[in-house]
């Protein structure tokens, strides 16, 4: 695994910028693959590759990225030569501009580390409250997702209101106090996913997260487990499995005023509205659906835990 910063003093010729961006690569020489996280603020960018080359040199394109737009998200199939020349040290990610058509920014893809695998299952136990798509986060005791009292962060309320992760993932990629982000597809009541996750050194903390889609703005949390390092303790508490309940919070970014005009789930279909006035400002736990206007508290209500967390170490 690849934790990557790509800086314009990395390119080979003159660069005069102040973007920058954040990557983080799984390689697997079992499944022949290559995943891929960049995020960046190039602007006008133009596209994104990986080329073969040794550091302080360039080299050609081995895999084409897109057209640089970020954030850019995918899995790249990796031949076992190309899995050692990774390995090796010789390839690069380059993102390109129309002000740097040669490269902007860039980093060598060096000082992959192996980390300890952990599959995290989550089941949705609500009757009528379909996940979005669960944000799982490996990091260290310097970061927490939310706190309970504070305004959510924008990353937080656009998963809350709207069940996008994608600008919460795109900064907790860039923080150094993350060492690895994942996602999986939505989890709907009574259903159950399993993703991956990667732990490593100090960065033993997992937290999970995600929507309650026919709400305003409700999510799911079970903040900041934490696992052992196995290389440190005879026994991983997570290496026999272990779960927790989650419950739902408010993000207190938009009013519960259960109004279909606002509620992006199934049962309203109205994602990317919000109604701001009459918010709380502040994480709190919900008090569920109230019936008060379209949405039935019969069937999209629920009391207590709405999650279970099941995490285990994975051989």
């Amino acid at each position: 695994m690849y934790k990557l910063v790509l800086t314009g003093e990395q390119e080979t010729h003159s660069v005069e910028t102040d973007a920058v961006g954040y990557a983080t690569l799984v390689a697997s020489k079992d499944l022949g693959e290559l995943s891929v996280f960049l995020t960046h603020d190039v602007q006008n960018v133009t596209a994104a590759h990986i080329h073969e080359g040794a550091p302080g040199q360039d080299g050609g394109v081995v895999f084409d990225l897109g057209d640089g737009t970020s954030p850019i998200q995918t899995i790249i199939d990796l031949t076992d030569r190309e899995y050692e020349t990774l390995a090796g040290g010789n390839y690069y990610i380059n993102v390109h501009s129309e002000a740097v058509p040669a490269g902007e920014i860039r980093a060598q893809i060096v000082g992959g580390v192996a980390p300890d695998l952990y599959e995290v299952t989550v089941t949705n136990v609500t009757k009528g409250q379909p996940f979005s798509p669960p944000l799982i986060v490996a990091h260290n005791d310097g970061e927490r997702l939310f706190q309970a009292g504070a305004p959510a962060s924008d990353g937080l309320a656009a998963l809350a209101e709207d069940g996008d992760n994608m600008p919460l993932m795109t900064s907790l990629t860039a923080n150094p106090n993350v060492f690895h982000v994942a996602t999986c597809d939505p989890v709907p009541p009574g259903g159950s996913v399993t993703i991956e996750i990667f732990a490593y050194g100090a960065m033993r903390q997992i937290s999970v997260l995600g929507m309650l889609v026919n709400t305003n703005d409700a999510f799911f949390a079970a903040d900041s487990l934490r696992v052992r390092n196995p290389t440190l303790f005879k026994r991983d508490l997570f290496a026999e499995g272990t779960q927790v309940m989650a419950f739902a919070y408010d993000a207190g970014s938009e009013a519960n005023n259960e109004d279909c005009g606002f509620i992006p789930g199934p049962a309203c279909g109205s994602a990317g509205v919000r109604a701001t006035e009459g918010a709380e400002g502040y994480v709190h736990v919900h008090n569920g659906i109230q019936g008060t206007a379209d949405l039935g508290s019969a069937a999209y209500d629920w009391r207590g835990p709405v999650a279970v967390i099941h995490i285990e170490r994975s051989e």
